[in-house]
């Protein structure tokens, strides 16, 4: 990985930006054969086509816009643009076929609404989403953006027609892209995609022209020529459950890029930021379902494009921000989407074959980020073998029931199944819990300890025990004017590799209310006990009062791991 020459908050030079925004449009531009065969599945005509086109590309431009907003919690805050998503092909070409462009739209909608509503429940589902599920999830959009890169590259994708000159311009690109962002200079680097795209695309004109084989048409039919609306939403029941599934894949992939833009905007990345997941799913979810609103497809974020900017150290949000307009003025201007699809099929295919390269290095390095005990390598390993059996034996899954083959088109579907399926059977038996019952008289330091010897059992991580052995410091201070008499204090620690929960029971006075702190406060019995719950709960994430059934006081403090 190159170093950062843009930061997250930085804002480059108008060149610059422009040329690492068009960079964003090419690796996300190979996606739009998704809405071809939607139009085609619909029988759409020319005209319709071009402008289902440039509604995708404004739903491109909102979902450019949104993601790195960050306020009112909507957006991750980085540079992560959009593409289309093949989670939903396989129902959206039902749909097509079955209700036309309105059954599309709706059923859009519906997959954005699925999508939003899992954003806000993310922090429950951490458990059964941990690191190295997404980190499989991130290895295998590597492996499906590299594989389908080399296979527009050498024309062996499905109705793709490749002509020589597309090859060989195609070759001449990836020569380019790897000689420029391997010895190229520093500025070179950040543009390398750009750069040998252009020569690619310059390289298959020259081709075509002195081998006699026909340019590129590009369409001026638009949204301003065709009309609109295509049609209005309508909703199928029926058709709902393949969306939703769809809406969990892009969820999962939509969390995977969000991670994969962390660990590239911090160096020391240790853990998953849970803050920045949940608006950019949400961020997600919206784009979507303003897509289904103007009449769009559903749009994800750009596994490619997060691949690409941790490639070329070019992580400002202000590209992405760039890179939204750009996307809705093509949408907006008549042959907008004509231009994009201009350019050939194999030389875009570079750019995905490129930033494949540097998403299957990351989820690599995403997965190894913990330990791998046992559970956790059988899960990601079997579930990445099963994922791989999908394309390497697919007459198997040829024969499964047509409503089986509706829930697994693709291999990151059926390994992303497997893993979840798994690593909830391995979760049996994970939660450890211990308990002591500790008296005042005994010192801080012994009920420090005992959560500090309990952690090394458990193998947990250094920066939550070490939180928690401050947080049971402070409480032992305090204790001796909260407990009644001589009596002990129960405490309970649980853990289950993703929380730490202490309980803490007590007959006496409860744990006073966090409030400003004044002088004349001083002399008063609770003053030091007040002062300790203020640290208590700046140090934990989570610190919540009750009264146990006997009637104890009784103080949760929990501590995500």
């Amino acid at each position: 990985m190159t170093s950062t020459s843009y930061a997250r908050n930085a804002t480059p030079p108008p060149a610059v930006l422009l040329i690492a925004a068009i960079q964003q449009l090419s690796v996300s531009a190979p996606t739009l054969v998704f809405p071809l065969l939607v139009a085609e599945a619909a029988g759409l005509s020319a005209s319709a086509t071009v402008t289902f086109l440039d509604l995708t590309l404004i739903a491109f431009g909102i979902a450019c816009l949104l993601q790195p907003w960050q306020r009112f919690g909507i957006g991750s805050g980085f540079l992560l643009p959009a593409c289309c998503t093949g989670a939903y092909i396989v129902p959206l070409l039902h749909a097509a076929h079955t209700g036309g462009m309105a059954s599309v739209a709706g059923m859009t909608i519906v997959a954005g609404l699925t999508t939003i509503a899992l954003s806000r429940c993310i922090r429950r589902l951490r458990p059964f989403l941990p690191t190295e599920i997404m980190g499989l999830v991130v290895l295998l959009l590597g492996l499906m953006n590299g594989l389908l890169g080399f296979r527009e590259m050498t024309g062996d994708s499905a109705g793709a027609v490749v002509h020589g000159a597309d090859i060989t311009a195609a070759f001449i690109t990836l020569i380019c892209i790897v000689v420029s962002a391997v010895w190229g200079p520093a500025r070179l680097r950040a543009a390398a995609v750009i750069f040998a795209v252009g020569i690619g695309t310059l390289t298959d004109f020259a081709l075509r022209l002195a081998t006699d084989v026909a340019l590129p048409h590009i369409a001026l039919d638009g949204i301003l020529l065709h009309g609109w609306p295509l049609a209005m939403p309508s909703f199928d029941a029926a058709l709902a459950p393949g969306f939703m599934l769809g809406a969990v894949v892009s969820l999962l992939r939509a969390t995977g890029d969000i991670v994969i833009c962390q660990r590239a905007n911090d160096p020391n990345w240790r853990r998953v930021d849970y803050g920045t997941v949940v608006s950019g799913t949400f961020a997600d979810g919206i784009a979507t379902c303003l897509s289904g609103l103007i009449g769009g497809m559903p749009v994800n974020t750009a596994s490619a494009g997060a691949g690409l900017a941790a490639a070329t150290g070019v992580l400002s949000r202000r590209v992405c921000q760039v890179t939204g307009l750009i996307w809705i003025t093509l949408g907006l201007v008549p042959g907008g989407a004509g231009l994009i699809l201009a350019v050939p099929k194999a030389v875009l295919g570079t750019s995905l074959l490129y930033s494949g390269a540097f998403l299957v290095v990351s989820g690599m390095n995403i997965i190894t980020a913990r330990v791998l005990d046992a559970r956790r390598t059988l899960t990601v390993g079997g579930a990445f073998v099963v994922g791989l059996s999908h394309d390497l034996a697919p007459a198997t899954y040829a024969s499964l029931p047509g409503f089986a083959q509706l829930l697994l088109p693709s291999s990151l579907l059926v390994a992303l199944i497997a893993a979840l399926v798994v690593n909830a059977i391995f979760r049996i038996g994970t939660r450890k819990s211990t308990a002591i019952v500790w008296h005042p008289r005994d010192g801080a330091d012994a009920l420090a300890d005992f959560i500090t010897e309990a952690g090394g059992v458990w193998g947990a991580r250094v920066e939550p025990i070490h939180a928690a052995d401050r947080v049971l410091r402070e409480f032992g201070e305090a204790a001796t004017v909260l407990v009644a008499g001589d009596a002990g204090i129960e405490a309970v620690a649980s853990f289950d590799e993703f929380t730490l929960d202490i309980r803490l029971r007590w007959a006496g006075h409860a744990l006073p209310l966090v409030r400003p702190l004044r002088m004349e406060d001083a002399d008063e019995t609770l003053f030091v006990a007040q002062i300790a719950a203020g640290l208590m709960q700046h140090r934990s994430d989570r610190m919540t009062r009750g009264t146990a059934r006997d009637g104890r006081q009784e103080l949760l403090l929990h501590f995500d791991h």
